[in-house]
């Protein structure tokens, strides 16, 4: 009789050590979700809004370009075969116009060929309705012999005189471009405001 009350309570104890208790219906179980990163959409500007700021930002940029030329006293500039030229925005006296394009590395234009002549010739015409330009040539040493002040070479065999021109006198020393006269070389005072074209060799 005392050996089966033992195994009795054996086996009561085995029962309730391995039955789980109730849950308690109040409480919500929780269960870890996964975070996923969300993939972010890149912001693109529209085509047209980026092409309109392209635009703007290189107008920008030209007109500061053109701003620090002429700030500079540089009107226009262009180039031919080996060599770049600089047109003055503002007019100056011969000497004045000389000494600028020198301070610069550069020199008063001389035209001792056809093709240079009429090259520059065509710029101006294109670009300079109305205006006359300071050339390198001169007779200021000795009178009626002109030669270019950037080369030391005399004006010859090439000429391109207006006609009447070179006119002899103390006073008219300095040849220049005369928009009026077909863009030809004239004699002028040197002291009068012409814009002048600078020159460099590359």
């Amino acid at each position: 009789m005392h050996s089966s009350v033992v195994v009795v309570a054996a086996l009561l104890g085995i029962v309730l050590c391995c039955t789980a208790a109730p849950s308690d219906p109040t409480v919500v179980p929780t269960t870890a979700v996964p975070t996923t990163a969300v993939p972010t959409t890149p912001t693109i500007a529209p085509l047209k809004t980026s092409i309109g700021q392209s635009t703007v930002a290189a107008t920008a940029t030209a007109a500061t370009t053109k701003a620090a030329r002429n700030a500079n006293g540089v009107g226009s500039y262009f180039w031919h075969e080996w060599r770049y030229f600089e047109v003055s925005s503002v007019p100056a006296p011969w000497f004045l116009a000389n000494y600028e394009c020198k301070r610069k590395g550069m020199a008063l234009v001389s035209l001792e060929t056809r093709e240079e002549d009429d090259y520059i010739r065509q710029h101006i015409f294109s670009n300079y309705p109305g205006e006359h330009f300071w050339t390198s040539g001169n007779d200021v040493y000795q009178e009626g012999s002109y030669y270019w002040d950037s080369t030391g070479n005399a004006v010859g065999p090439y000429r391109n005189w207006a006609p009447n021109q070179p006119v002899a006198g103390t006073t008219l020393n300095c040849i220049a471009y005369d928009r009026t006269l077909d863009i030809r070389w004239v004699t002028s005072n040197c002291n009068n405001l012409l814009r002048y074209i600078c020159e460099q060799y590359y």
